[in-house]
């Protein structure tokens, strides 16, 4: 039982620009969830999503059991993702 994993296109963009190191970091830390994600996620108080640490960078994700998805929506610092 593997997810697939769908980025947004914000999130896509985000990623982009952050540097080489940094975004390998955040993308194993994607790749963890792939598995089982609810062992490295924790929900968003007061909505449908999840999020997962990589240092100070935080990625918001909603996870779709039904169809074995994970959909990427937003990767920034932890002082601004949640605006």
């Amino acid at each position: 039982m593997v997810y697939q994993i769908i980025y947004s296109k914000e999130a896509d963009k985000q990623l982009e620009r952050l540097d080489k190191h940094i975004s390998e970091r955040i993308i194993s830390v994607i790749e963890r969830c792939r598995i089982n994600p609810y062992s490295h996620v924790t929900k968003v108080i007061g909505t449908n999503y999840f999020r997962a640490r990589a240092g100070d960078w935080r990625i918001l994700m909603k996870i779709e059991n039904n169809q074995l998805l994970i959909l990427i929506l937003k990767i920034g610092m932890r002082e601004n993702i949640y605006d």
